[in-house]
């Protein structure tokens, strides 16, 4: 007795069925929604040539249909023959990208604003510095050069004191003393007595 020959459609769904796995149950099949609230599933990483199926209500897999199938993320996936023949990644994470990257350049920009014055105060400073520097050492050089100077003056009055005649100034003498000393005690009295007559 001949079978009635099976669809193409028909045929994959048997063999989806015989093959049936409990996708739940093992750790390496993913599963997610679309965007219509049909469940698919894939094992491993979902990337191009990862075969897709749908789950039924009655919890029956088949491959996906041939079509663009958006995920409840945004994320799309376009499938032929039930392999995954490429995918779009939602546009929130190209959105997060590029907002990541605006963010990182627009650090970049104000790092490289804060170098800049940083360059420039330190040029400031390596330029006042170097002012007060020049400063302190012509204010050395000119002490140098005054107190030069003031020996210059000090060595000409020493020569000058050097090259005059030494004059010896006589030792004082107290003549009234020594005519004191000259008269006796009595005579003295007798001085200051004939003055007071």
């Amino acid at each position: 007795m001949n079978k009635p020959k099976l669809t193409p459609m028909e045929a994959l769904k048997q063999i989806g069925n015989l093959l049936k796995m409990d996708f739940a149950k093992n750790e390496k099949f993913k599963s997610a929604k679309l965007a219509d609230g049909t469940e698919v599933m894939w094992d491993g990483e979902l990337a191009e040539g990862t075969a897709i199926m749908v789950v039924d209500k009655d919890g029956n897999q088949m491959p996906a249909p041939d079509a663009t199938h958006t995920l409840e993320d945004g994320t799309k996936v376009t499938t032929l023959g039930g392999l995954a023949t490429s995918i779009e990644q939602k546009e929130v994470e190209v959105e997060m990208a590029n907002d990541l990257m605006a963010k990182m350049e627009e650090r970049m920009g104000a790092c490289e604003t804060k170098i800049a014055d940083m360059e420039t105060k330190m040029t400031e400073m390596f330029e006042n510095y170097k002012n007060k520097f020049s400063a302190i050492d012509q204010t050395i050089n000119n002490s140098a050069k005054s107190i030069s100077e003031k020996f210059d003056a000090i060595k000409v009055i020493v020569d000058d004191i050097a090259d005059s005649p030494i004059v010896e100034t006589p030792k004082p003498t107290n003549i009234t003393f020594k005519k004191k000393s000259e008269k006796s005690a009595a005579e003295r009295i007798a001085e200051i007595r004939n003055a007071n007559k």
